[in-house]
């Protein structure tokens, strides 16, 4: 489960408003596992109500929504600006490995809104990329045999493919960085240590080898200088 909102509100860290958009047998059970957790339950606005049948948490700072992102402007957005998104604040979309499940039209639509709409957009995504090398076949053979197609893989398959994507719509800036050089070249000493803490890896060739077909994109709009300062390619 997805707990980005909690960490950042225990951290003091949290944006304006804060929407979050799945499958709405997704979010029942999220929400579900909210209000069992007294923890995450005391982390909740005030304000907060459930609605949808169970399926959706509404207030005014943080909003669960369910939702088919493959109609994303006839079911999504209708949501998203019943609960006070607005289109003239500067936003920051954040894509875990959604994208890359989508068939590149549905994915490719969400992006044409988001270009005509936002005024001030930035995303980072984190997708699979390398389709046509062994582990990658690999890779794509595994997520099958569990049911799972990335069906956006191919017309996006690389790097240079999941930034040119944003240039060609526009954007001002789009840089894309697989995981084992973000990890080994950009990530402090100590944040490094830390992780390896949490994750030991007996395999570190294959861990190399797993970073390099996924891929952080970041891009943002030419309006977008509230962005301008976030760099995926600089140490942190």
């Amino acid at each position: 489960m997805d707990t980005s909102y909690f960490l950042l509100r225990q951290q003091g860290l949290l944006p304006r408003r804060y929407f979050e958009i799945d499958f709405s047998d997704i979010t029942a059970k999220k929400a579900a596992t909210v209000y069992r957790s007294s923890a995450l339950r005391a982390l909740l606005p005030e304000d907060t109500v459930v609605a949808e049948g169970g399926s959706e948490l509404h207030s005014a700072e943080y909003s669960l929504l369910g939702g088919d992102l493959r109609q994303f402007e006839s079911q999504v957005v209708p949501k998203l600006m019943a609960r006070g998104f607005d289109c003239s604040e500067p936003t920051l979309f954040l894509s875990e490995c959604v994208l890359i499940y989508l068939d590149p039209q549905h994915s490719d639509a969400i992006l044409n809104w988001i270009t005509a709409n936002v005024a001030h957009a930035g995303i980072l995504t984190y997708e699979q990329i390398l389709p046509t090398d062994r582990f990658g076949q690999m890779m794509i053979e595994n997520l099958r045999a569990r049911g799972l197609e990335l069906r956006g893989l191919h017309a996006y398959p690389t790097l240079q493919s999941n930034s040119q994507r944003f240039l060609d719509l526009g954007w001002h800036s789009a840089v894309a960085v697989d995981l084992a050089t973000y990890h080994e070249q950009l990530l402090e000493p100590l944040e490094r240590e830390r992780l390896a803490k949490i994750e030991f890896l007996d395999e570190w060739e294959e861990f190399i080898l797993l970073a390099q077909h996924y891929a952080f994109t970041f891009a943002f709009t030419s309006q977008s200088s509230h962005f301008a300062h976030m760099d995926i390619e600089k140490p942190n």
